[in-house]
């Protein structure tokens, strides 16, 4: 989704580094997270986003469902250049049309690691392709499952 091969620069550290650092034992209410995170993260729709991956536990506190520390302490081996074999299986490629993280210019380069890749782009969306233009964002995946 709205990434190639490439290797990219340090791409969205601030927002990992704002959800490491985020105190998860204060938060009692998930508004209380986005309060908290309002200065790291002005977009509203980006923090709702990324709060969703905080999950309730039953004694009423918060856990992060996904590995902050993980992907924090990875995140740079994640903006590597994939290389290898070609992946001859079908795989689909989502772009927002105002991104510029996948470029006409990428396809061919794309197209000799995954032969029987489909690129997809969704007008007017950014590259959080899956908030930004969800509604196209889910059809073009279940156009591609259902195939």
């Amino acid at each position: 989704m709205d990434i190639s091969h490439k290797a990219y620069a340090n791409l969205h550290q601030d927002l990992m580094e704002a959800l490491y650092q985020l105190d998860i034992s204060q938060i009692s209410r998930l508004r209380d997270a986005d309060e908290m995170l309002k200065e790291a993260i002005p977009d509203r729709d980006m923090r709702l986003f990324l709060i969703s991956n905080l999950k309730r536990k039953d004694n009423g506190s918060y856990h992060w469902q996904i590995n902050i520390k993980g992907i924090r302490n990875n995140h740079q081996n994640l903006l590597e250049e994939v290389t290898g074999k070609p992946f001859m299986k079908p795989c689909l490629f989502i772009r927002g049309g105002n991104s510029e993280y996948i470029r006409d210019s990428d396809w061919p380069e794309i197209l000799n690691l995954f032969p029987s890749a489909e690129l997809v782009t969704v007008h007017g969306a950014g590259h959080w392709v899956h908030i930004e233009g969800q509604d196209k964002f889910l059809g073009a995946v279940l156009t591609f499952l259902e195939k």
